[in-house]
């Protein structure tokens, strides 16, 4: 029941926030944003409208139905407070990009370029927490050909890749403070290492067991 109440208030504040300052809004509004923290994709506002809310209500329904559809779908109920802070936490730094954007549009002296960082090291910290906790499954992971094929290296890599992300969270939320040419570098290399190293390190612990 919490977990559809908090989808419910969010969906609604994030609806209710939007109408109310709707007219306010100017005709294109951001949705999109390069390292740099620059706007480089803008929409209709009504267009902002739907791209905003609409991705909260997918998430609220990724949340719901992706456990009933998954041919590993025994394994949620072992890994059920992770699923959904991973998701809840999505959710909730969109909601916040959400009205940090409005706020934007309507004038305010919001830090768009050092507020996206911070919210994504603050999702990779807690990523970095949850995702040893995640079972072998098709949909939320680490899932390369190895790790789904294999017990073992689905739990190695998820050990590894939560270190790596809870390290890479902190790094990329202090990166905002830094030097733009160094931050935007940091940032990248990040989301690369995170990327990388699981599924290079799932793969050679596949080779390893063949031998």
């Amino acid at each position: 029941m919490k977990k559809h109440l908090f989808f419910i208030l969010v969906i609604i504040s994030s609806i209710v926030f939007w109408l109310v300052n709707f007219n306010s809004l100017p005709a294109q509004i951001p949705v999109h944003w390069d390292l740099g923290g620059e706007p480089d994709g803008y929409s209709s506002k009504l267009g902002a409208f739907f791209i905003f809310n609409g991705f909260l209500i997918f998430m609220y329904l990724m949340m719901l139905f992706l456990p009933k559809i998954d041919p590993r779908k025994e394994k949620y109920k072992n890994f059920t407070k992770a699923y959904n802070m991973i998701i809840f936490t999505i959710s909730l730094i969109f909601f916040l990009i959400n009205i940090a954007t409005v706020l934007s549009c309507l004038g305010y002296n919001v830090p768009i370029g050092k507020i996206v960082p911070i919210l994504v090291g603050i999702l990779f910290i807690v990523m970095g927490n949850y995702l040893p906790q995640v079972k072998s499954n098709y949909f939320m992971g680490i899932r390369t050909p190895w790790t789904l094929s294999n017990e073992d290296i689905w739990i190695k890599t998820h050990r590894l890749s939560g270190k790596i992300c809870f390290v890479a969270g902190i790094v990329i939320f202090v990166s905002p403070f830094l030097p733009m040419y160094l931050s935007t570098g940091i940032i990248i290399s990040m989301i690369a290492i995170v990327i990388i190293i699981p599924t290079a390190y799932s793969y050679f612990m596949f080779k390893k067991g063949m031998k």
